[in-house]
């Protein structure tokens, strides 16, 4: 299918694919063969012949790709990932690009299909290969948007396996270093490039911008990159769905602005004032004034992504106001922000928008979606444990308690659920439970 007619595709038929179990067959082509790692020199596995990860092989993800990763990762088009598949004797750069496109496809269509240990040696095989193929970093290496994509998309499958991988992390500074380097924010410099070449390198640095953004929440680190002035452009490589659903991405993610990250590092910055909460969180609320109503038209995938972070960045903004006592319990519709039962109504609202939606449109988006919804989780079971027993009465708290449920048992039922946070969620629910023993009786049923 090519980019042109898949524009046109119905919203919500890769869902519906998943949901009826009528996903395509996986490819006869033959993927990487395998040797042991006794048979390695560097003691991991390795591919046993190269050659056999044939054109073909590769031409078999191109639907997926553009299906399950562009909307989320929109900086190759479909018809550069099938012209290099293409090339008849591409040099290095090259074929390591066309292996990192092949893992990145592999590693969402795990979480989309369900994962397979046949599809993680790959995805780890692919992204290992690609990056060695791509060589040193010599004084002549020629930083681009191939170049780039390599160390970033490494970066995602790794840190997709294990969020506090050292070496995910390195990759993905690399490619932050990189778009620095083409002075993609620098207006003069990039005048000079032709509009698809710019609108390319722009997606490529609001990618960037997103993951440094979640990095730099995660690390308490100041964020490098600043907002570019405008948002993606149109672009007739890329379908109008994948820009305009990455655009309402691009909206929230620029809420975490430099004063953003002041008081979420430092809880005691003179600038951080009541006005200051009420202001982030009412432009949270609403993005702009259609917001809700605009995002009806993108996928599901793309709605429950925009939705959960909306919610998990609120809740930020919310723990940065408790730090601050600046919380009340006036009970006030208008400002239930402000209220110190906030991540409960969040958790409420969350379970709704989980019944709503098919499993698969949640877990494609990983480890990414999972660490939000489990932060929601855990705040909701503080407040469970400290603060709702003396302010709500029982029939609300058995309300809570059957959200939290759901809420458990939603995470525990994800196959990229990081170990670590539920080795901390199982232990924070028998908590939890040891002080309301009615949660035991609570299915946590949609």
């Amino acid at each position: 299918m090519s980019s042109r007619s898949r524009r046109n595709i119905v919203r919500g038929t890769v869902i519906r694919a998943c949901r009826e179990g009528s996903a395509r067959p996986r490819s006869g082509s033959t993927g990487p063969e395998l040797v042991s790692s006794s048979s390695a020199s560097n003691g991991h596995v390795v591919y046993k012949d190269s050659t056999r990860l044939s054109a073909e092989f590769f031409s078999n993800l191109l639907q997926d790709y553009t299906t399950i990763v562009l909307p989320f990762l929109p900086i190759v088009s479909e018809n550069e990932f099938a012209s290099a598949i293409a090339e008849k004797k591409p040099d290095q750069t090259g074929s390591a690009f066309v292996k990192i496109l092949g893992a990145i496809t592999l590693n969402m269509r795990c979480s989309w299909l369900g994962e397979e240990e046949t599809d993680r040696n790959q995805i780890n095989l692919l992204y290992t290969q690609a990056l060695q193929q791509r060589g040193a970093l010599m004084p002549d290496h020629q930083i681009t948007v191939r170049t780039l994509v390599i160390p970033l998309f490494a970066a995602t499958c790794i840190l997709d396996i294990n969020p506090n991988s050292d070496m995910g992390v390195y990759y993905l500074r690399e490619a932050i270093t990189g778009i620095q380097i083409l002075g993609v924010d620098d207006p003069s410099r990039a005048v000079r490039l032709d509009a698809s070449d710019r609108a390319q390198q722009e997606r490529l640095y609001w990618v960037l911008f997103i993951h440094e953004r979640l990095l730099s929440i995660t690390s308490r680190r100041r964020p490098t990159l600043s907002a570019l002035p405008n948002l993606l452009q149109p672009d007739p490589t890329i379908p109008e769905g994948v820009l305009k659903g990455f655009n309402q991405i691009i909206l929230l993610f620029k809420t975490i602005d430099d004063t953003f990250m002041t008081h979420w590092i430092d809880r005691q910055a003179p600038t951080l004032t009541m006005a200051w909460i009420e202001e982030k969180q009412s432009q949270l609320s609403g993005i702009n004034d259609d917001w809700e109503d605009q995002i009806k038209e993108l996928s599901q995938m793309q709605q429950i992504d925009l939705l959960v972070t909306r919610d998990w960045l609120r809740t930020l903004v919310w723990q940065v106001a408790l730090s601050r006592f600046f919380l009340t319990s006036d009970g006030r519709p208008s400002r239930h922000f402000m209220d110190i039962t906030f991540p409960a109504l969040i958790s409420r609202r969350l379970r709704m928008m989980l019944t709503a939606t098919p499993r698969q449109a949640v877990e494609i988006h990983g480890t990414g979606i999972l660490h939000k919804v489990f932060e929601i989780v855990s705040m909701l079971g503080d407040l469970l444990e400290l603060v709702l027993h003396a302010t709500c009465d029982d029939r609300t708290i058995i309300d809570h308690l059957d959200d939290y449920s759901f809420l458990y048992t939603f995470l525990n039922s994800m196959s990229k659920f990081d170990p670590v946070e539920q080795t901390i969620l199982n232990t924070r629910f028998m908590t939890v439970q040891a002080q309301y023993p009615a949660l035991s009786t609570l299915t946590g049923t949609g």
